[in-house]
């Protein structure tokens, strides 16, 4: 009975042993796909990308569609890149250059500026790694018959150790491109823009990545705003160039719009589709 106790405890001594050992590998391989991106990126002096944005607002009192192609471009290692419009129809009509300056304005202020960059943002998940928390170790899953690991990071500016684990301590200074907002905004007074940093960060993050290649396949995020404003954003990558790069988006959300003396929900869908990307 005595060796009994003594081989068991042995094997669970082992499956956790082995548990531990599995987490801490796949953490660097982890801290490896994002060296690499890094890497990738230094090495890459300018990018180019057109976006095809399908963008619709829905409430019981009627809806607006938006069909837009815009432009990315300049440095990969910007956290947010600004768009250059090169087409807007709304509700069935084209719009000049002026006019779709007008809705693109029109368009993000619908979810508050803050979340102008993400409905009109482009960034490289390489870049924007920087600040999360490893929030849930990473998990085997399988996904449309693909075999990947799950990772779920949560937005923390103040983390240097985004790779240790749930439980690990926290340090360092905030990243002077994410400040937490200082009470409301004042009347009037224009927030974050198209192409800027949005004032409050995503707060969770889920990756999962095909560890056989070390690449990022999806990334889900959800971002909760006052106001009873939330989305979740889903964005499918592939691999060109060395870098992992966003090849189609989906933003959907809840928030509630003032109509005429009323407040009614409204629902947000906004789908991107990533093309044409250059290199330099």
């Amino acid at each position: 009975m005595l060796y009994r106790k003594i081989i068991v405890g042995c094997l669970l001594a082992l499956t956790l042993a082995g548990s531990a050992f599995a987490r801490q590998n796949q953490r660097q391989q982890l801290r490896g796909w994002a060296d690499g991106q890094r890497a990738a990126l230094q090495k890459t002096s300018s990018f180019g990308v057109k976006a095809t944005i399908r963008h619709s607002v829905e409430a019981n009192n009627g809806s607006r569609e938006a069909d837009i192609k815009l432009r990315f471009g300049g440095n990969p290692l910007t956290r947010f890149h600004r768009p250059v419009i090169e087409h807007v129809v709304l509700n069935g009509d084209s719009l000049d250059s002026f006019e779709a300056r007008q809705v693109q304005r029109s368009l993000t202020g619908i979810m508050t500026p803050e979340m102008g960059p993400l409905l009109f943002g482009f960034s490289f998940p390489g870049s924007t790694f920087e600040n999360m928390r490893l929030i849930e170790e990473g998990q085997s899953v399988d996904v449309d018959e693909q075999s990947l690991v799950r990772f779920k990071f949560k937005s923390d500016p103040k983390s240097e150790n985004r790779f240790q684990g749930p439980g690990a301590q926290r340090g360092g200074r905030p990243s002077p491109g994410i400040r937490p907002p200082r009470g409301g905004r004042p009347p009037n007074r224009q927030g974050p823009g198209p192409g800027q940093s949005p004032a409050r960060p995503v707060e969770e993050v889920t990756f999962w990545f095909n560890q056989d290649v070390s690449e990022l396949v999806l990334s889900s995020s959800f971002i909760s705003l006052p106001g009873k404003r939330s989305i979740v954003v889903v964005t499918e990558f592939s691999r060109l160039n060395g870098i992992d790069v966003p090849i189609f988006r989906t933003i959907k959300g809840t928030f509630p719009m003032q109509r005429r003396l009323r407040t009614v929900t409204a629902q947000l869908d906004n789908n991107t589709a990533y093309s044409d990307y250059i290199f330099e």
